[in-house]
């Protein structure tokens, strides 16, 4: 069925759908992730108190979570083959928020077990999966753009919600907060994806923002090139055999860029812990949130403007930056004899900077592996390749914590983990040069 309109008209300006299709993308990415996934946290601490449960209790019970989330992931390119896109985000959107809601009135931990299992399989079908597919269905030009803009959503969402949803838990307790959230989030999303998302230009008698028409076809007198390594795959150029080589490298690239995007929530507990305070901590957390809001709006157009290999390097190395200007300064501790003033003085700039760069690593997760995934794959691949590094991330991602807590309790310090934070960012920065390599050769 056709929508009754497929471009906006503003004054004397005509808007391609495709930019509606982005808004949708928009309300429904930042209002499950930055309304209710972000500010869950708010309620953590008010819960466990009255529950009477420990954090490693709901950490081992959160596996089920885990297990559904690779389950989810597994099947969803599947559902959105096999039914509408829309209407299958659409449920899954529903079944997540209403879930969320009935977290409020949880009194024992079998049933709150089982929200976690469900918040892990329909969260599978929002939160990594849909928006780059219908990012790379819709546009043809500013796809990283579209990209950078869709995921600035969940910053910008949760950074308005957080302060509106903290006063209503001083009131109101934790579990009228969670209500609300859930139901602000599901009055965002829900009408949004609805109204406006419609997974292919193609299905409204469109074509994707800049798209162009194909140059003739020249008639081929010689026959054809033929890689040494395989078949060329016809769309993307890219010799089939090489495909498995490019993947692989994408998702360690994924994984680790995830991993390293899990830094700025700890940095407050690293000010405490090292001697700099919860204030400095504060406005170190502030500072990684702007470096992530400014990494996914420059990221995009930067990209479209250089190209994807200088902006995502520099990106790359910006955040394994951070992390040595992390390791760079000493904690108070290390510097006794230094009066307060003094040691705030010579700490706090750096440890700003620091914590703002590190922020850009949340765009680098969100953005860099859609874009490298791109090189090689195209329709139904694509969806299956993205599908594969979102189960990926989601084992990596238990590993990686278990990983790091293992190391603050080994050492009761940030030196170690800095150390394995510097050297899986430094690697990613080398993986991201090797894979987007191939836009020398012109392909984006």
């Amino acid at each position: 069925m056709k929508r009754k309109f497929t471009e906006i008209r503003i004054g004397k300006h005509h808007i391609h759908y495709a930019w509606v299709v982005l808004f949708a993308c928009c309300m429904f990415f930042g209002a499950s992730m930055g309304i209710y996934s972000n500010c869950s946290g708010l309620y953590t601490a008010g819960m466990l108190g009255e529950m009477g449960w420990s954090l490693t209790l709901i950490t081992v019970v959160g596996g089920g979570n885990t297990v559904a989330r690779l389950y989810g992931s597994r099947i969803a390119p599947k559902l959105f083959k096999k039914y509408s896109m829309k209407t299958v985000i659409a449920v899954a959107e529903a079944v997540l928020l209403i879930a969320g809601m009935s977290k409020s009135p949880v009194k024992d931990l079998a049933f709150y077990a089982l929200f976690l299992v469900v918040d892990g399989l329909a969260g599978a079908f929002i939160y990594y999966i849909p928006v780059p597919i219908l990012i790379n269905n819709w546009f043809h030009k500013k796809k990283d753009t579209a990209l950078g803009i869709a995921m600035m959503s969940s910053g910008l969402m949760g950074a308005i919600a957080s302060p509106l949803f903290g006063k209503i838990l001083e009131t109101s307790g934790w579990r009228t907060a969670n209500a609300v959230n859930c139901f602000t989030a599901l009055l965002v999303s829900l009408p949004a994806i609805l109204l406006f998302v419609e997974v292919t230009p193609e299905k409204m008698g469109l074509k994707p923002y800049g798209w162009e028409p194909p140059e003739p076809v020249k008639v081929i007198t010689s026959p054809p090139q033929i890689f040494e390594n395989g078949s060329e795959d016809y769309e993307t150029g890219v010799p089939v055999k090489k495909k498995r080589s490019l993947f692989l490298l994408s998702m360690i690239l994924a994984m680790l860029m995830n991993g390293v995007s899990g830094m700025p929530p700890k940095i407050p507990h690293f000010a405490i812990t090292a001697g700099f305070g919860a204030a400095l901590g504060s406005l170190m957390l502030s500072a990684s949130q702007v470096g992530n809001m400014a990494g996914k709006a420059a990221l995009g157009p930067l990209c479209d403007r250089f190209g994807h290999r200088r902006t995502y390097t520099v990106s790359a190395v910006l955040v394994f930056a951070s992390f040595l200007i992390f390791l760079a300064v000493p904690s108070a501790e290390a510097s006794q004899g230094a009066s307060a003033g003094t040691l705030m003085a010579g700490a706090a700039v750096p440890l700003l900077l620091a914590s703002f760069l590190t922020g850009i690593s949340a765009a680098n997760n969100t953005m860099i592996y859609p874009a490298s995934v791109r090189l090689y794959s195209r329709g139904d691949e694509y969806v299956e390749y993205i599908s594969r590094i979102s189960i990926a991330i989601t084992v990596f991602g238990a590993v990686w914590n278990l990983l790091q807590s293992a190391l603050f309790d080994l050492s009761g310090n940030y030196t170690t983990t800095f150390i394995l934070y510097t050297v899986a960012s430094g690697i990613a920065a080398v993986l991201t040069v090797r894979l987007f390599a191939a836009e020398k050769s012109g392909r984006k």
